[in-house]
């Protein structure tokens, strides 16, 4: 990993300076010449690969733009022709994004590889929000009938129109997909005020995702490798802040994500790491970004950077958007006009009791392991099973290979 102390703002790339002993990164992303946003929405799995969009009032349109540590961030435009695109994915390894345009009335859909450059894919019969890791599996919105309803759509079978699940009136509506495709997720207003939020598989079929038993309005945002973990937000009503954050798996159902930060316990969940054990989001009504994991609980990120060495000006983070499979890398907006990249030390799962003190791994993980085993906490599922029970021998042998791997 590079050490960066600095950065120099140079048409959006953030330049080291000096390097010392630290164990984070940040690095700026900045609107340049006509543009007056930059705003990042996906990375790729290993965080080395970013892309957002850039615009504003004084822009001719929306157009995509991406960034790796080398390049810094480097303006693509939009297909020939085009002035406007929206970004609508990013392949696992960063290789090739999709974007939606519009074509006259029709909406459309391209994507950009460094090898390739602009490819037309066409029109799928809807708009595009998630990409799955290998581009081969979209899903968005369409309409049937004038009602919003989700899509899945893959080479083979095309476009396959899921939902509605409920018997009342109103539209079903597509919040993610995961990283393997296998897994849609969103909101359905066809199903009891109770449980609108959904997970969809083409193995699974249909299961409703419970309200917290304090809200009475929920939303799912984002989903973990293979969407066996979703995160999100409920509250009293629909648009009311501010919001619980929650996080729903199929071994354990909902639960809330306990925040006992400044600003805590309301806030909202907002990314998820492809392993499921780091969650990120905001307290309170859009405050401080947090980031939580069920060994360390929630800290600030702007005050884990600088505990880290990787926030020397003291920037304020007030949100995460996308978080790396591996759960190193979060991007997310900055004063409304810029974009960060932060990276971190790796997740690690053996250090149970969160300790930092050296040696980080001792015989009080053993203890907090067991503690946590016996009070069936979702965290002692160490190799992840879905069958019960859960919670099983083969979790002490998960966690007893886990401690001698040692942290990564």
């Amino acid at each position: 990993m590079r050490l960066i102390a600095g950065l120099t703002l140079i048409a959006g790339l953030a330049a080291p300076l000096a390097a010392v002993a630290q164990q984070a990164t940040f690095a700026l992303v900045s609107p340049e010449n006509n543009e007056e946003q930059a705003a990042a929405t996906h990375v790729s799995a290993d965080g080395s690969v970013v892309i957002g969009w850039g615009g504003g009032y004084l822009a001719p349109g929306i157009t995509v733009w991406r960034w790796t540590e080398a390049t810094g961030k480097v303006r693509l435009g939009a297909p020939p022709g085009y002035v406007e695109c929206y970004p609508a994915g990013l392949t696992a390894d960063g290789s090739t994004l999709f974007v939606n345009v519009w074509q006259g009335n029709v909406l459309v859909l391209w994507r950009w590889s460094s090898t390739g450059g602009w490819q037309l894919v066409g029109d799928i019969g809807g708009q595009v929000h998630a990409v799955n890791g290998d581009g081969m599996v979209f899903a968005g919105g369409t309409t049937v009938g004038g009602v919003a309803r989700p899509f899945r759509w893959t080479g083979p079978g095309g476009l396959q129109v899921i939902g509605p699940f409920g018997t009342l009136t109103g539209g079903t509506y597509l919040r993610g997909l995961s990283r393997d495709g296998a897994v849609l997720f969103g909101t359905d207003y066809t199903l009891a005020a109770s449980a609108r939020n959904y997970v969809w598989s083409a193995g699974g079929g249909f299961h409703a995702i419970p309200l917290l038993p304090t809200c009475q309005w929920g939303d799912a945002v984002a989903a973990d490798r293979d969407g066996s973990a979703i995160v999100g937000s409920c509250a009293l009503t629909q648009y009311a802040t501010p919001t619980l954050p929650w996080v729903w798996t199929a071994a354990g159902g909902v639960r809330p994500v306990v925040l006992t930060g400044a600003g805590g316990p309301q806030g909202a969940a907002t990314a998820i790491s492809g392993d499921g054990m780091r969650i990120a989001g905001w307290y309170g009504d859009y405050g401080p970004a947090w980031l939580w994991s069920p060994t360390e609980g929630d800290r600030r990120v702007d005050a884990l950077l600088t505990e880290l060495g990787g926030n020397p000006w003291g920037v304020q983070i007030r949100g995460v958007t996308a978080i790396s499979d591996d759960g190193r890398t979060l991007v997310g907006p900055l004063e409304g006009f810029f974009s960060y990249i932060a990276r971190i030390p790796a997740f690690c799962y053996a250090n149970c009791d969160g300790s930092t003190a050296a040696p980080a791994l001792n015989v009080q993980d053993f203890g907090c392991f067991l503690t946590r085993y016996a009070a069936g906490e979702e965290y002692a599922n160490c190799d992840g099973s879905t069958a019960a029970p859960v919670l099983n021998v083969g979790d002490f042998s998960c966690f007893l290979q886990k401690y001698a791997a040692r942290c990564p």
